[in-house]
């Protein structure tokens, strides 16, 4: 139901999140196809559903900056790691 990623890395995907979010919290009923008719039918509970979404997509948030966090700290490492060459012999230095 919703997009895979909720922070989206391009202008399309966090606008076609932005748009089922919007189309999901909205309690409008007056339209055939909202998201309140639609749960209705299939007999279901659009407030439970809409909570669990949030707490999806704020799990979603907080994996993300942990692996952003992680992919950071990797990086970091990686270049404190290479070892320091004298320009002229290509010799390591100190590690």
């Amino acid at each position: 139901m919703f997009p895979e990623v909720p922070l989206g890395h391009d202008h399309w995907e966090k606008r076609l999140f932005q748009e089922v979010e919007d189309w999901i919290l909205k309690k409008n009923s007056e339209w055939l196809y909202s998201f309140e008719n639609i749960c209705e039918t299939l007999q279901l509970n659009a407030d439970y559903i809409r909570k669990g979404l949030r707490v999806w997509k704020e799990a979603k948030r907080k994996s993300y900056s942990i692996e952003d966090q992680r992919e950071d700290h990797t990086k970091l490492i990686r270049t404190r790691v290479a070892p320091l060459r004298h320009s002229n012999t290509g010799q390591i230095l100190m590690r």
